[in-house]
Protein backbone atom coordinates (compact mmCIF):
# COMPACT_ATOMS: atom_id res chain seq x y z
CA UNK A 1 0.00 0.00 0.00
CA UNK A 2 0.89 3.53 -1.39
CA UNK A 3 1.86 5.85 2.48
CA UNK A 4 0.22 9.09 2.61
CA UNK A 5 2.95 12.00 2.16
CA UNK A 6 3.45 15.24 4.15
CA UNK A 7 1.17 16.98 2.24
CA UNK A 8 -1.59 14.34 2.34
CA UNK A 9 -1.82 14.00 5.85
CA UNK A 10 -1.73 17.18 6.30
CA UNK A 11 -5.06 17.27 4.14
CA UNK A 12 -6.56 14.57 5.96
CA UNK A 13 -6.00 16.72 9.58
CA UNK A 14 -7.63 19.93 7.92
CA UNK A 15 -10.27 17.48 6.75
CA UNK A 16 -10.53 16.22 10.47
CA UNK A 17 -10.72 19.87 11.14
CA UNK A 18 -13.43 20.75 8.66
CA UNK A 19 -15.39 17.95 9.15
CA UNK A 20 -15.90 18.75 13.06
CA UNK A 21 -18.08 21.23 12.16
CA UNK A 22 -20.10 19.40 10.72
CA UNK A 23 -20.76 16.98 13.51
CA UNK A 24 -22.78 16.68 15.49
CA UNK A 25 -23.12 16.53 20.65
CA UNK A 26 -20.93 14.01 22.83
CA UNK A 27 -23.15 12.81 25.02
CA UNK A 28 -22.23 12.91 28.58
CA UNK A 29 -22.83 11.01 31.70
CA UNK A 30 -22.37 7.45 29.60
CA UNK A 31 -22.08 4.21 31.22
CA UNK A 32 -18.98 3.15 31.29
CA UNK A 33 -19.96 -0.41 30.72
CA UNK A 34 -22.93 0.15 28.42
CA UNK A 35 -21.22 2.84 25.32
CA UNK A 36 -23.42 5.23 23.63
CA UNK A 37 -23.64 4.14 20.00
CA UNK A 38 -25.38 7.46 18.99
CA UNK A 39 -23.36 10.01 17.31
CA UNK A 40 -22.01 12.83 19.26
CA UNK A 41 -23.98 16.08 18.37
CA UNK A 42 -22.78 19.57 18.05
CA UNK A 43 -19.33 20.08 17.55
CA UNK A 44 -19.72 22.83 15.62
CA UNK A 45 -17.62 25.39 17.94
CA UNK A 46 -14.13 23.78 16.51
CA UNK A 47 -11.57 25.69 14.46
CA UNK A 48 -11.12 24.61 10.72
CA UNK A 49 -7.75 26.04 10.11
CA UNK A 50 -5.97 22.36 11.03
CA UNK A 51 -6.07 22.63 15.32
CA UNK A 52 -9.29 22.04 16.18
CA UNK A 53 -8.28 19.99 19.22
CA UNK A 54 -5.66 22.02 21.01
CA UNK A 55 -5.54 25.38 21.88
CA UNK A 56 -1.79 25.52 21.52
CA UNK A 57 0.56 24.05 18.89
CA UNK A 58 1.91 20.44 19.92
CA UNK A 59 5.51 19.75 20.27
CA UNK A 60 6.03 15.78 18.86
CA UNK A 61 8.80 13.42 20.21
CA UNK A 62 9.12 10.74 17.67
CA UNK A 63 11.78 8.72 19.25
CA UNK A 64 10.25 5.73 19.69
CA UNK A 65 9.29 5.34 23.67
CA UNK A 66 11.39 1.93 25.01
CA UNK A 67 9.42 -0.86 26.91
CA UNK A 68 9.86 -0.18 30.92
CA UNK A 69 11.58 -3.24 32.72
CA UNK A 70 9.51 -5.09 34.94
CA UNK A 71 10.82 -8.15 36.66
CA UNK A 72 8.50 -11.22 36.90
CA UNK A 73 9.94 -14.00 38.68
CA UNK A 74 8.26 -17.29 38.44
CA UNK A 75 7.81 -18.72 42.25
CA UNK A 76 5.39 -21.68 42.65
CA UNK A 77 2.74 -20.95 44.78
CA UNK A 78 -0.59 -22.50 46.22
CA UNK A 79 -3.28 -21.46 48.92
CA UNK A 80 -7.04 -22.13 49.34
CA UNK A 81 -8.98 -19.93 51.20
CA UNK A 82 -12.45 -21.20 52.77
CA UNK A 83 -14.96 -18.46 51.97
CA UNK A 84 -16.53 -18.79 55.49
CA UNK A 85 -12.82 -17.91 56.83
CA UNK A 86 -12.67 -14.37 54.58
CA UNK A 87 -15.87 -13.74 55.40
CA UNK A 88 -18.32 -12.52 58.36
CA UNK A 89 -21.09 -15.30 56.63
CA UNK A 90 -22.04 -17.68 59.16
CA UNK A 91 -21.19 -20.85 56.80
CA UNK A 92 -23.95 -23.64 55.77
CA UNK A 93 -23.69 -27.42 54.84
CA UNK A 94 -26.78 -28.67 53.75
CA UNK A 95 -25.76 -29.25 50.09
CA UNK A 96 -23.25 -31.81 49.51
CA UNK A 97 -19.44 -31.63 47.73
CA UNK A 98 -18.23 -28.40 49.79
CA UNK A 99 -14.78 -28.28 51.30
CA UNK A 100 -14.12 -27.06 54.86
CA UNK A 101 -16.69 -26.05 57.19
CA UNK A 102 -19.17 -25.13 55.03
CA UNK A 103 -19.93 -22.80 52.05
CA UNK A 104 -21.89 -18.90 51.89
CA UNK A 105 -25.24 -17.66 50.23
CA UNK A 106 -24.58 -14.91 47.65
CA UNK A 107 -26.63 -12.25 47.89
CA UNK A 108 -27.48 -9.10 45.99
CA UNK A 109 -24.99 -7.01 46.70
CA UNK A 110 -22.31 -9.25 48.16
CA UNK A 111 -19.03 -8.52 48.72
CA UNK A 112 -15.71 -9.90 50.03
CA UNK A 113 -12.47 -7.82 51.03
CA UNK A 114 -9.29 -9.23 52.19
CA UNK A 115 -5.51 -9.29 52.16
CA UNK A 116 -3.23 -11.48 50.49
CA UNK A 117 0.74 -11.36 51.16
CA UNK A 118 2.44 -12.83 48.37
CA UNK A 119 6.19 -14.09 48.38
CA UNK A 120 6.56 -12.57 44.31
CA UNK A 121 5.60 -10.40 41.58
CA UNK A 122 4.05 -12.55 39.24
CA UNK A 123 1.15 -13.78 37.44
CA UNK A 124 -1.24 -15.53 39.39
CA UNK A 125 -4.70 -17.73 38.78
CA UNK A 126 -7.66 -17.72 40.91
CA UNK A 127 -10.13 -20.34 41.17
CA UNK A 128 -13.35 -19.80 42.61
CA UNK A 129 -15.53 -23.39 43.89
CA UNK A 130 -18.91 -22.44 42.83
CA UNK A 131 -23.03 -23.45 42.31
CA UNK A 132 -24.15 -21.26 40.59
CA UNK A 133 -27.63 -19.71 38.68
CA UNK A 134 -26.30 -16.80 36.30
CA UNK A 135 -23.79 -15.53 38.43
CA UNK A 136 -21.14 -13.39 38.07
CA UNK A 137 -18.53 -12.71 40.35
CA UNK A 138 -15.93 -9.86 39.53
CA UNK A 139 -12.38 -9.61 41.39
CA UNK A 140 -10.39 -6.78 41.84
CA UNK A 141 -7.09 -6.29 43.30
CA UNK A 142 -6.19 -2.46 44.42
CA UNK A 143 -9.45 -1.20 43.26
CA UNK A 144 -8.98 -1.99 39.80
CA UNK A 145 -11.20 -4.95 38.33
CA UNK A 146 -9.22 -7.02 36.94
CA UNK A 147 -12.11 -9.85 35.18
CA UNK A 148 -14.49 -11.80 36.50
CA UNK A 149 -15.99 -15.71 37.36
CA UNK A 150 -19.21 -16.12 35.21
CA UNK A 151 -20.80 -20.02 35.34
CA UNK A 152 -24.69 -20.21 33.63
CA UNK A 153 -25.77 -22.63 36.06
CA UNK A 154 -24.61 -25.75 37.58
CA UNK A 155 -25.67 -29.01 38.87
CA UNK A 156 -22.96 -29.00 42.08
CA UNK A 157 -19.93 -27.20 43.21
CA UNK A 158 -17.31 -26.18 40.03
CA UNK A 159 -14.12 -24.70 40.03
CA UNK A 160 -13.93 -21.47 37.72
CA UNK A 161 -10.99 -19.88 36.45
CA UNK A 162 -9.57 -16.32 35.83
CA UNK A 163 -6.06 -16.63 35.09
CA UNK A 164 -3.18 -13.82 34.28
CA UNK A 165 -3.79 -12.04 37.50
CA UNK A 166 -0.90 -9.41 38.30
CA UNK A 167 -0.21 -8.99 41.55
CA UNK A 168 3.03 -7.24 43.14
CA UNK A 169 5.14 -8.86 46.35
CA UNK A 170 3.70 -8.16 49.79
CA UNK A 171 0.26 -7.24 50.31
CA UNK A 172 -2.37 -7.12 47.85
CA UNK A 173 -5.94 -5.75 48.74
CA UNK A 174 -8.46 -8.23 46.82
CA UNK A 175 -11.77 -7.61 46.33
CA UNK A 176 -15.16 -10.10 45.39
CA UNK A 177 -18.38 -8.81 44.41
CA UNK A 178 -21.41 -9.87 43.15
CA UNK A 179 -22.01 -8.31 39.73
CA UNK A 180 -25.61 -10.85 38.94
CA UNK A 181 -26.94 -13.91 39.39
CA UNK A 182 -27.29 -15.75 42.99
CA UNK A 183 -25.33 -18.96 43.92
CA UNK A 184 -23.10 -20.43 46.99
CA UNK A 185 -19.36 -20.17 47.12
CA UNK A 186 -17.26 -22.75 48.74
CA UNK A 187 -13.49 -21.58 48.57
CA UNK A 188 -11.23 -19.43 46.59
CA UNK A 189 -7.52 -20.95 45.38
CA UNK A 190 -4.71 -18.67 44.71
CA UNK A 191 -1.24 -20.47 42.85
CA UNK A 192 0.81 -19.23 40.54
CA UNK A 193 0.23 -19.35 36.52
CA UNK A 194 3.12 -19.88 34.19
CA UNK A 195 2.67 -17.39 31.51
CA UNK A 196 5.90 -18.08 29.66
CA UNK A 197 4.59 -21.80 29.21
CA UNK A 198 1.14 -19.81 27.92
CA UNK A 199 2.09 -17.60 25.78
CA UNK A 200 4.67 -20.23 24.14
CA UNK A 201 1.23 -21.36 22.26
CA UNK A 202 -0.86 -18.71 22.41
CA UNK A 203 0.43 -16.73 19.36
CA UNK A 204 0.81 -19.76 17.03
CA UNK A 205 -2.30 -18.48 14.64
CA UNK A 206 -3.45 -19.69 11.55
CA UNK A 207 -3.22 -17.44 8.97
CA UNK A 208 -5.17 -18.21 6.67
CA UNK A 209 -8.69 -16.49 5.86
CA UNK A 210 -12.02 -17.80 6.78
CA UNK A 211 -13.72 -16.72 3.54
CA UNK A 212 -11.86 -19.60 1.07
CA UNK A 213 -12.22 -17.15 -1.49
CA UNK A 214 -11.04 -14.33 0.17
CA UNK A 215 -8.93 -11.67 -2.10
CA UNK A 216 -5.51 -12.12 -2.15
CA UNK A 217 -5.48 -8.18 -0.28
CA UNK A 218 -7.23 -10.07 2.41
CA UNK A 219 -4.74 -12.97 2.45
CA UNK A 220 -1.44 -10.09 2.42
CA UNK A 221 -3.20 -8.45 5.95
CA UNK A 222 -3.95 -11.83 7.38
CA UNK A 223 -0.03 -12.75 6.41
CA UNK A 224 0.92 -9.33 8.07
CA UNK A 225 -1.20 -10.18 10.55
CA UNK A 226 0.72 -13.24 11.51
CA UNK A 227 3.97 -11.71 11.71
CA UNK A 228 3.30 -8.77 13.78
CA UNK A 229 0.77 -11.37 16.61
CA UNK A 230 2.67 -11.58 19.96
CA UNK A 231 5.28 -8.76 18.43
CA UNK A 232 3.96 -5.26 18.20
CA UNK A 233 0.09 -4.30 18.53
CA UNK A 234 -1.28 -2.27 15.74
CA UNK A 235 -3.32 0.98 17.15
CA UNK A 236 -6.79 1.64 16.35
CA UNK A 237 -9.45 4.81 16.84
CA UNK A 238 -13.02 4.32 16.65
CA UNK A 239 -14.25 7.58 14.93
CA UNK A 240 -17.63 9.51 15.24
CA UNK A 241 -19.74 8.75 11.91
CA UNK A 242 -18.96 10.65 9.03
CA UNK A 243 -16.16 12.67 10.54
CA UNK A 244 -12.47 12.32 11.64
CA UNK A 245 -12.20 14.36 14.82
CA UNK A 246 -10.83 11.41 16.86
CA UNK A 247 -8.57 10.92 14.75
CA UNK A 248 -7.85 14.66 14.22
CA UNK A 249 -7.44 15.04 18.16
CA UNK A 250 -4.80 11.74 18.01
CA UNK A 251 -2.91 13.59 15.70
CA UNK A 252 -2.61 16.51 17.48
CA UNK A 253 -1.86 15.21 20.46
CA UNK A 254 0.58 12.77 19.36
CA UNK A 255 2.06 13.46 15.74
CA UNK A 256 0.77 10.08 14.40
CA UNK A 257 -2.60 8.30 13.42
CA UNK A 258 -3.66 4.87 14.00
CA UNK A 259 -3.17 2.37 11.35
CA UNK A 260 -7.18 1.46 11.62
CA UNK A 261 -10.20 3.41 10.94
CA UNK A 262 -13.20 2.11 12.92
CA UNK A 263 -16.19 3.56 12.14
CA UNK A 264 -20.39 1.92 12.59
CA UNK A 265 -22.41 1.19 9.66
CA UNK A 266 -25.28 1.56 11.68
CA UNK A 267 -26.73 4.49 9.71
CA UNK A 268 -26.58 2.56 6.31
CA UNK A 269 -29.02 -0.14 7.88
CA UNK A 270 -32.20 -0.37 6.17
CA UNK A 271 -34.35 -0.37 9.21
CA UNK A 272 -32.92 3.09 9.98
CA UNK A 273 -35.18 5.85 9.57
CA UNK A 274 -33.12 8.81 11.26
CA UNK A 275 -31.25 11.60 9.91
CA UNK A 276 -28.13 10.76 7.74
CA UNK A 277 -24.38 11.46 8.72
CA UNK A 278 -23.98 15.15 7.27
CA UNK A 279 -20.93 13.37 5.20
CA UNK A 280 -20.76 10.56 3.55
CA UNK A 281 -18.49 8.13 6.22
CA UNK A 282 -18.12 5.19 3.31
CA UNK A 283 -16.23 8.15 1.33
CA UNK A 284 -13.96 9.09 4.44
CA UNK A 285 -13.17 5.34 4.57
CA UNK A 286 -12.46 4.83 1.01
CA UNK A 287 -10.07 7.47 1.35
CA UNK A 288 -8.66 6.33 4.32
CA UNK A 289 -7.73 3.08 2.62
CA UNK A 290 -6.21 5.07 -0.23
CA UNK A 291 -3.81 6.23 2.06
CA UNK A 292 -2.76 3.11 3.00
CA UNK A 293 -4.43 2.71 6.38
CA UNK A 294 -6.89 -0.02 7.15
CA UNK A 295 -11.03 0.14 7.23
CA UNK A 296 -12.78 -1.26 9.97
CA UNK A 297 -16.33 -0.65 10.19
CA UNK A 298 -18.99 -2.28 13.36
CA UNK A 299 -22.85 -2.67 12.90
CA UNK A 300 -24.73 -1.52 15.47
CA UNK A 301 -28.06 -2.63 13.52
CA UNK A 302 -31.16 -0.74 13.99
CA UNK A 303 -33.83 -4.20 14.25
CA UNK A 304 -35.54 -5.10 11.10
CA UNK A 305 -39.39 -3.61 10.68
CA UNK A 306 -41.92 -6.99 11.26
CA UNK A 307 -44.94 -4.54 11.30
CA UNK A 308 -47.44 -4.35 7.96
CA UNK A 309 -47.07 -6.80 4.77
CA UNK A 310 -44.06 -6.19 2.57
CA UNK A 311 -45.76 -5.24 -1.54
CA UNK A 312 -42.43 -5.99 -3.15
CA UNK A 313 -39.78 -8.91 -3.03
CA UNK A 314 -37.41 -5.60 -3.21
CA UNK A 315 -39.41 -3.26 -1.02
CA UNK A 316 -36.93 -0.90 0.49
CA UNK A 317 -38.79 1.16 2.77
CA UNK A 318 -39.07 -0.08 6.19
CA UNK A 319 -42.84 0.24 8.11
CA UNK A 320 -42.56 1.91 10.95
CA UNK A 321 -42.16 -0.06 14.32
CA UNK A 322 -40.45 -0.26 17.28
CA UNK A 323 -36.78 -0.79 15.54
CA UNK A 324 -33.74 -0.21 17.40
CA UNK A 325 -30.55 -1.63 18.43
CA UNK A 326 -31.14 -2.25 22.01
CA UNK A 327 -32.96 -5.02 22.77
CA UNK A 328 -35.48 -3.46 25.29
CA UNK A 329 -36.42 -0.75 22.64
CA UNK A 330 -36.85 -3.30 19.90
CA UNK A 331 -39.88 -5.68 18.75
CA UNK A 332 -37.92 -7.86 16.83
CA UNK A 333 -37.83 -11.59 18.11
CA UNK A 334 -34.41 -13.81 16.71
CA UNK A 335 -35.88 -16.71 17.79
CA UNK A 336 -38.90 -16.60 15.75
CA UNK A 337 -36.77 -15.73 12.58
CA UNK A 338 -34.30 -18.74 12.70
CA UNK A 339 -34.86 -21.09 10.09
CA UNK A 340 -33.30 -24.80 8.89
CA UNK A 341 -34.15 -23.83 5.25
CA UNK A 342 -30.52 -22.90 3.60
CA UNK A 343 -31.27 -19.43 2.36
CA UNK A 344 -27.65 -18.30 2.12
CA UNK A 345 -27.23 -18.06 -1.66
CA UNK A 346 -30.82 -17.33 -2.63
CA UNK A 347 -31.79 -14.73 -4.36
CA UNK A 348 -34.13 -12.18 -2.90
CA UNK A 349 -36.95 -13.45 -5.27
CA UNK A 350 -36.58 -16.56 -4.03
CA UNK A 351 -36.72 -15.64 -0.29
CA UNK A 352 -39.72 -13.74 -0.81
CA UNK A 353 -41.50 -16.86 -2.78
CA UNK A 354 -40.63 -19.00 0.54
CA UNK A 355 -41.91 -16.32 2.85
CA UNK A 356 -45.40 -16.25 0.57
CA UNK A 357 -45.57 -20.14 0.72
CA UNK A 358 -45.12 -20.08 4.60
CA UNK A 359 -42.01 -21.71 4.91
CA UNK A 360 -39.71 -19.19 6.73
CA UNK A 361 -41.34 -15.98 8.65
CA UNK A 362 -41.36 -12.72 7.71
CA UNK A 363 -38.94 -12.03 10.62
CA UNK A 364 -36.49 -14.32 8.37
CA UNK A 365 -37.24 -12.54 5.17
CA UNK A 366 -36.73 -9.01 6.48
CA UNK A 367 -33.55 -9.95 7.71
CA UNK A 368 -32.07 -11.15 4.58
CA UNK A 369 -33.48 -7.45 2.97
CA UNK A 370 -31.50 -6.12 5.77
CA UNK A 371 -28.33 -8.57 4.86
CA UNK A 372 -28.66 -7.27 1.72
CA UNK A 373 -29.16 -4.19 1.76
CA UNK A 374 -25.75 -3.75 3.67
CA UNK A 375 -23.71 -5.55 1.29
CA UNK A 376 -24.56 -3.16 -1.46
CA UNK A 377 -22.97 -0.57 0.87
CA UNK A 378 -20.01 -2.89 1.49
CA UNK A 379 -19.85 -3.42 -1.90
CA UNK A 380 -18.69 0.27 -2.36
CA UNK A 381 -15.54 -0.57 -0.25
CA UNK A 382 -15.24 -3.84 -2.11
CA UNK A 383 -15.10 -1.95 -5.79
CA UNK A 384 -12.04 0.44 -4.02
CA UNK A 385 -10.18 -3.15 -2.99
CA UNK A 386 -10.33 -2.08 0.60
CA UNK A 387 -9.87 -4.64 2.76
CA UNK A 388 -12.55 -4.11 5.86
CA UNK A 389 -11.89 -5.51 9.61
CA UNK A 390 -15.64 -6.70 9.88
CA UNK A 391 -17.85 -6.54 13.22
CA UNK A 392 -21.75 -7.22 13.14
CA UNK A 393 -23.39 -8.47 15.85
CA UNK A 394 -20.96 -7.63 18.98
CA UNK A 395 -21.39 -7.39 22.57
CA UNK A 396 -24.17 -10.86 22.38
CA UNK A 397 -23.23 -12.28 25.41
CA UNK A 398 -24.34 -8.87 27.49
CA UNK A 399 -27.73 -9.26 25.51
CA UNK A 400 -27.99 -5.95 25.69
CA UNK A 401 -29.08 -5.73 21.82
CA UNK A 402 -31.93 -7.53 20.24
CA UNK A 403 -29.17 -10.02 18.09
CA UNK A 404 -28.05 -11.51 21.67
CA UNK A 405 -31.29 -11.49 23.33
CA UNK A 406 -31.85 -14.74 21.80
CA UNK A 407 -31.13 -18.44 21.86
CA UNK A 408 -27.23 -18.87 21.16
CA UNK A 409 -28.22 -20.84 18.10
CA UNK A 410 -30.22 -18.24 16.47
CA UNK A 411 -27.14 -15.74 16.77
CA UNK A 412 -24.74 -18.32 15.62
CA UNK A 413 -27.31 -19.21 12.67
CA UNK A 414 -27.68 -15.28 11.55
CA UNK A 415 -23.79 -14.93 11.79
CA UNK A 416 -23.07 -17.68 9.35
CA UNK A 417 -26.22 -16.68 7.41
CA UNK A 418 -24.71 -13.12 6.68
CA UNK A 419 -21.15 -14.61 6.25
CA UNK A 420 -22.24 -17.53 3.64
CA UNK A 421 -24.91 -14.80 1.72
CA UNK A 422 -22.14 -11.67 1.75
CA UNK A 423 -19.19 -14.12 0.24
CA UNK A 424 -21.43 -16.64 -1.82
CA UNK A 425 -23.75 -14.32 -3.09
CA UNK A 426 -22.80 -10.83 -3.14
CA UNK A 427 -18.85 -11.47 -3.47
CA UNK A 428 -17.52 -9.95 -0.54
CA UNK A 429 -14.45 -11.39 -0.62
CA UNK A 430 -12.73 -8.07 1.11
CA UNK A 431 -13.89 -9.03 4.38
CA UNK A 432 -11.84 -9.87 7.83
CA UNK A 433 -14.41 -11.33 10.36
CA UNK A 434 -14.39 -10.18 13.81
CA UNK A 435 -16.39 -11.66 16.33
CA UNK A 436 -16.72 -9.72 20.14
CA UNK A 437 -19.82 -11.60 20.99
CA UNK A 438 -18.29 -12.65 24.44
CA UNK A 439 -19.66 -15.07 25.33
CA UNK A 440 -18.50 -18.80 24.27
CA UNK A 441 -21.84 -19.77 23.96
CA UNK A 442 -22.51 -17.95 20.86
CA UNK A 443 -19.21 -18.53 18.63
CA UNK A 444 -19.90 -19.16 15.42
CA UNK A 445 -16.85 -21.39 14.81
CA UNK A 446 -13.73 -21.05 13.19
CA UNK A 447 -14.99 -21.71 9.82
CA UNK A 448 -16.59 -18.38 10.25
CA UNK A 449 -14.30 -16.23 12.02
CA UNK A 450 -10.40 -14.82 11.40
CA UNK A 451 -10.31 -12.74 14.74
CA UNK A 452 -11.52 -12.66 18.19
CA UNK A 453 -12.14 -9.13 20.14
CA UNK A 454 -12.82 -8.54 22.91
CA UNK A 455 -15.04 -4.99 24.74
CA UNK A 456 -13.24 -3.79 27.93
CA UNK A 457 -14.09 -0.95 29.85
CA UNK A 458 -12.09 -0.10 32.87
CA UNK A 459 -10.92 2.86 34.08
CA UNK A 460 -6.95 1.87 33.75
CA UNK A 461 -4.74 1.25 31.33
CA UNK A 462 -4.08 -2.42 32.23
CA UNK A 463 -3.11 -4.99 30.04
CA UNK A 464 -6.58 -7.06 30.47
CA UNK A 465 -4.48 -10.33 30.04
CA UNK A 466 -7.31 -12.63 31.75
CA UNK A 467 -9.77 -11.44 28.98
CA UNK A 468 -6.52 -12.05 26.75
CA UNK A 469 -6.58 -15.10 28.04
CA UNK A 470 -10.09 -15.76 27.92
CA UNK A 471 -10.18 -15.58 24.23
CA UNK A 472 -8.61 -18.99 23.88
CA UNK A 473 -11.45 -20.29 25.05
CA UNK A 474 -13.77 -19.75 22.21
CA UNK A 475 -12.24 -21.55 19.29
CA UNK A 476 -10.85 -25.09 19.07
CA UNK A 477 -7.94 -23.55 16.94
CA UNK A 478 -6.17 -20.22 18.21
CA UNK A 479 -7.30 -17.12 16.12
CA UNK A 480 -5.72 -13.38 16.50
CA UNK A 481 -6.98 -11.62 19.48
CA UNK A 482 -7.76 -7.97 19.14
CA UNK A 483 -9.10 -5.43 21.76
CA UNK A 484 -11.76 -4.24 19.52
CA UNK A 485 -13.28 -1.44 22.20
CA UNK A 486 -11.95 -0.16 24.78
CA UNK A 487 -12.30 3.16 27.43
CA UNK A 488 -8.92 3.50 28.03
CA UNK A 489 -6.01 3.34 25.74
CA UNK A 490 -3.91 0.46 27.28
CA UNK A 491 -0.19 0.98 28.24
CA UNK A 492 2.37 -0.97 25.92
CA UNK A 493 4.41 -1.29 28.82
CA UNK A 494 1.79 -3.48 30.84
CA UNK A 495 1.68 -5.62 27.42
CA UNK A 496 4.52 -6.16 26.93
CA UNK A 497 4.93 -7.47 31.12
CA UNK A 498 1.98 -9.46 30.72
CA UNK A 499 2.54 -10.70 27.32
CA UNK A 500 -0.99 -9.58 26.43
CA UNK A 501 -0.35 -8.73 23.10
CA UNK A 502 -3.49 -7.88 21.55
CA UNK A 503 -3.48 -7.40 17.81
CA UNK A 504 -4.43 -4.26 17.46
CA UNK A 505 -6.47 -1.92 20.51
CA UNK A 506 -9.07 0.38 19.52
CA UNK A 507 -10.09 3.10 21.90
CA UNK A 508 -13.67 4.21 21.85
CA UNK A 509 -14.67 7.75 20.25
CA UNK A 510 -16.95 10.57 21.71
CA UNK A 511 -16.03 11.57 25.40
CA UNK A 512 -13.46 8.72 25.58
CA UNK A 513 -11.34 10.69 23.83
CA UNK A 514 -12.96 14.22 23.16
CA UNK A 515 -15.39 16.84 24.38
CA UNK A 516 -17.61 18.01 22.39
CA UNK A 517 -15.98 20.82 20.91
CA UNK A 518 -13.77 18.16 19.27
CA UNK A 519 -10.87 19.02 21.61
CA UNK A 520 -9.05 16.31 23.42
CA UNK A 521 -10.68 15.40 26.70
CA UNK A 522 -8.52 13.74 29.60
CA UNK A 523 -11.30 12.04 31.80
CA UNK A 524 -10.00 8.77 30.13
CA UNK A 525 -7.30 9.17 28.41
CA UNK A 526 -4.43 11.57 29.45
CA UNK A 527 -2.59 12.98 26.45
CA UNK A 528 0.99 11.77 28.30
CA UNK A 529 -0.30 8.64 28.06
CA UNK A 530 -1.63 8.68 24.59
CA UNK A 531 1.94 10.39 23.35
CA UNK A 532 3.95 7.57 25.11
CA UNK A 533 1.32 4.56 23.05
CA UNK A 534 1.90 6.10 19.60
CA UNK A 535 5.77 6.79 20.27
CA UNK A 536 6.35 3.18 21.54
CA UNK A 537 8.74 0.86 20.24
CA UNK A 538 5.71 -1.85 20.33
CA UNK A 539 2.79 0.01 18.50
CA UNK A 540 2.57 0.10 15.32
CA UNK A 541 1.42 3.93 14.07
CA UNK A 542 0.16 4.52 9.80
CA UNK A 543 3.86 5.42 9.06
CA UNK A 544 5.16 2.46 9.93
CA UNK A 545 2.47 0.01 8.40
CA UNK A 546 3.80 -1.68 5.97
CA UNK A 547 1.99 -4.98 4.80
Amino acid sequence: MNKPTKTTIIILLLLSAMLLAACSDVKNNRDVNAPNYETPQNLTNADTDGSATSDTEPEYEFNDHQSLFYPVTLRRYSENLQMEDITSYEPLSEMSGFEGAGYIKLEEGWRADFELNLPTAQHYTFGLRMYSDDAVITLSVQNEKQGGFYLKESRGFTDVYLRGVYLEAGNNRVSLAQEKGTGLLDSLTIRDFELDEWADTRFNVTRTPANPNASSAVRLTMEYFGEVFGEKIILAQHVTPGTNAEIGAIFTATGRFPVIRFSDMMRYSRSYTGNKPANDDIDLAVEWARNGGLVGYDWTWYSPSTSGTPNEPFDTTPNDSTNHYYAVMSDFNLNAAFTTENIAELAAESVFSMYQAGTISRSCYELVLEIDHMAENLARLRDENAVVLWRPLHQAGTRWFWWGNCEPEAYKWLWRLMFERFGKLHGLDNLIWVWAGQNAEYYPGDSYVDVIGEDIYNMDNASNLPAFIRTSNYSDRNRFAALTETGVIPSPDLLNRDRAMWLWAALYRGDYLIDHRGRLASMYNQRDRLERAYNHELTITLDKFNP
